[in-house]
């Protein structure tokens, strides 16, 4: 006698995030589980291992700083350690005491 199959199951809905909220997901550092967050978190704790992840800056974002010669406005990336002026050559080191600054010959 043959037995009958089984229907497919259905596929699972897709989580929605309340009131339309952005989302992003990251690897958790203990873990190594998937873990979605609101954008705009600096930091993620996993509720399986109670590890807390830090979230890194938008790869986009940039700061702004003036040269520490010609008092240019400058742009740069987040998160780098000095930017180089165009205009005089003048490297200046961000967040860094004006003694940390040095003029590069180019």
């Amino acid at each position: 006698m043959p037995v009958p199959l089984a229907p497919y199951p259905t596929p699972p809905v897709p989580f929605t995030p309340p009131n339309g909220t952005t989302q992003s997901q990251l690897v958790c550092s203990g873990c190594r589980n998937l873990l979605l967050y609101p954008v705009g978190a600096t930091s993620v704790c996993c509720a399986v291992c109670s590890v807390v992840t830090n979230v890194p800056p938008p790869a986009n974002q940039v700061a702004h700083v003036n040269c520490g010669n010609c008092r240019m406005l400058l742009m740069y990336q987040y998160g780098a350690r000095s930017v180089k002026c165009a205009v005089c050559n003048f490297v200046t080191s961000v967040g860094a005491s004006p003694s940390s600054e040095q003029k590069l010959s180019g």
